[in-house]
């Protein structure tokens, strides 16, 4: 990831695909209506709660989060996670569960982050959670990696490229980025 990377080559190679290919204006225009869409769906459900019944409680935290979920996410890899009223598939909760383990081991403070001597002793178990959660994410962005090569590779057209389609067009093996390969440059970016 380059956001955990040393300044270098590397670093300097991605940061400018994600600034250009990301966070362009140009890109970010031609987006605009996921989010658009995903704001739309998110007060459609809430509706159809209200339709339900006369009163709802919604736990706002809760919408909030999978309405900026589904945002990043379709724009990313072209998948939607979910909401509070859609019945949860366990593919999907496994998902949010790792991204939500990922950013809570993320800001957490391990003893051999202070003193690295001390790794070897895992103290309150860090290092087995991290690499637990790397595995899980790997599989699942691996997973999403070879959904878009096959899209691809048998020309099923979507209405818009997302981040991984465009990054599959940009990254080759022949760029030679440190030595790291396309596919774990395209997991890592999208990653982040």
């Amino acid at each position: 990831m380059f956001g955990f990377s040393p300044y270098g080559p590397y670093w300097r190679q991605v940061k400018k695909m994600a600034m250009l290919e990301v966070l362009s204006n140009h890109r970010l225009e031609a987006l605009k209506h996921i989010r658009g869409d995903e704001v739309d769906n998110s007060i459609k459900e809430i509706f159809e709660l209200l339709g339900k019944r006369n009163k709802v409680v919604v736990e706002m935290e809760r919408w909030f989060g999978y309405t900026t979920l589904n945002i990043v996410s379709r724009m990313v890899v072209g998948k939607r996670f979910g909401g509070i009223t859609i019945k949860e598939n366990e593919g999907n909760d496994e998902c949010r569960k790792a991204l939500r383990e990922f950013f809570d081991l993320t800001g957490t403070f391990a003893v051999s982050d202070a003193r690295p001597y001390l790794r070897w002793l895992d103290v309150g178990g860090y290092e087995k959670a991290m690499k637990k959660t790397a595995k899980k994410l790997d599989h699942m962005v691996g997973e999403w990696l070879e959904e878009h090569k096959q899209r691809k590779l048998f020309g099923g057209m979507k209405e818009y490229q997302d981040f991984m389609d465009v990054l599959l067009s940009i990254v080759t093996d022949e760029d030679e980025i440190l030595s790291y390969d396309a596919d774990t440059i395209i997991k890592a970016t999208c990653l982040m």
